[in-house]
């Protein structure tokens, strides 16, 4: 299922089921436009936080938000942490994020 491309008709599906609730759904034709419709909205200087996901390190959206400089990273802030005298911090920045993927 994971390694199998969703037919067309599974997509619209489910964009009409996310839109009908209120989700606003964009799709993008490429790894080109997938990579803006993701990052043009940032404004600069963003704290940022993302998930572990493959397809944003594919994409290279996670080298854009953690090394491009443009962004503030929270994932590697988090990581680095001191976990016993940063353990609050930690919890707070990493449970909500201003922004997150």
């Amino acid at each position: 299922m994971w390694g199998t491309r969703a037919d067309d008709v599974r997509v619209k599906r489910t964009i009409a089921a996310l839109e009908a609730n209120g989700i606003t759904v964009l799709r993008a034709t490429d790894a080109a436009s997938a990579k803006r419709i993701v990052l043009n909205p940032i404004p600069d200087a963003s704290l940022v936080h993302r998930g572990a996901s493959q397809r944003l390190d594919v994409l290279g959206i996670t080298y854009e938000i953690e090394e491009s400089g443009r962004d503030s990273a929270l994932r590697p802030r988090i990581w680095s942490a001191d976990r016993e005298t940063e353990a609050h911090e930690i919890r707070r920045v990493g449970a909500a994020p201003p922004l997150g993927f």
